[in-house]
Parts: C-alpha cells; sequence; structure tokens
C-alpha cells in the first residue's frame, strides 16, 4: 500500500547532480538546453512557495 508520495519540485530536498536527465527530457520535449530548468525555477507557480 502506498502511503505518501513525495514531489521534489524546484530540488527543495534533493539538488540536481546530474544534469543528463534534465538534458535527455529538453531532447525528447523540444525543449532549448537550459529549457526544464526554466519550467521548474522560473515560473509563477515557484513564487507561491
Amino acid at each position: 500500500m502506498i502511503r505518501a508520495i513525495i514531489f521534489d519540485v524546484g530540488g527543495v530536498l534533493m539538488r540536481t547532480v546530474n544534469p543528463v536527465p534534465r538534458r535527455e527530457l529538453e531532447q525528447r520535449f523540444g525543449l532549448p538546453a537550459g529549457g526544464v530548468s526554466k519550467l521548474v525555477f522560473g515560473t509563477a507557480t515557484r513564487s507561491l512557495c
């Protein structure tokens, strides 16, 4: 039974040490280099935290 799900949006609990997974997501979805970081760290919802 799953008792909890933790979402670490924005690296609050864990920082990204290896950038390869982000680069792969950017390539997969056609985003420019740094696009995933911009979506996570540079959005209006970030200011709600």
